[in-house]
């Protein structure tokens, strides 16, 4: 019996600060501060052993998982070309804003497999695999258009994803001195 598992978890984070300026007609004054923060796992756990003398079971399982997070805060001024501010013109013009990004994925994948070696010419094997999946976004811009924040509900949103994938698979091998032939059929 061969056991082998496998933990890889990662994590990392960027920053940034950028201030950004518009065109001669109306100048828009933008500070934007921002953090990226992710974090991933894979892991694995796999068992192969021996049945009989000629058979052998294999059994394995694989997560991964990622996950990113992005706040974001703006600061932004808006003038005209003769630097007076027009920010009270237009609901267009929001003065603060913060965006909350989030996407969570957890994927999950099983597998067992069966091959036998009933002489010197003939192997043969099946076996199953099942995969799910699960990703979910969500997006959330926040604005302070006077002294209360609101949610922006026209850009803010929530998606979720589920998917999940069934398979059983079978092979054979015959393999005579001048001739050799594989098959196999697959069902998902």
């Amino acid at each position: 019996t061969i056991f082998s598992a496998n933990i890889q978890p990662s994590e990392g984070h960027t920053h940034g600060k950028y201030t950004l300026y518009g065109d001669s007609i109306l100048v828009l004054g933008m500070l934007m501060n921002g953090d990226g923060n992710w974090k991933s796992m894979v892991n694995n756990i796999n068992m192969q052993t021996v049945l009989g003398k000629d058979g052998k079971l294999s059994v394995g399982t694989d997560y991964v998982y990622y996950k990113t997070t992005n706040p974001s805060s703006y600061l932004n001024s808006f003038s005209d070309r003769n630097g007076n501010d027009i920010s009270a013109q237009s609901a267009a013009f929001i003065r603060q804003q913060r965006v909350m990004n989030e996407t969570p994925i957890h994927i999950f994948i099983y597998s067992i497999d069966y091959e036998k070696k009933f002489n010197a010419h003939i192997k043969m094997g099946g076996g199953g695999k099942y995969s799910a999946s699960e990703l979910s976004s969500s997006l959330e811009l926040i604005e302070k258009p006077d002294t209360q924040w609101q949610i922006d509900t026209a850009i803010s949103n929530k998606l979720t994803m589920n998917e999940s994938i069934r398979a059983a698979y079978g092979w054979a091998n015959l393999d005579f001195e001048k001739i050799s032939i594989n098959a196999g059929l697959r069902y998902v």
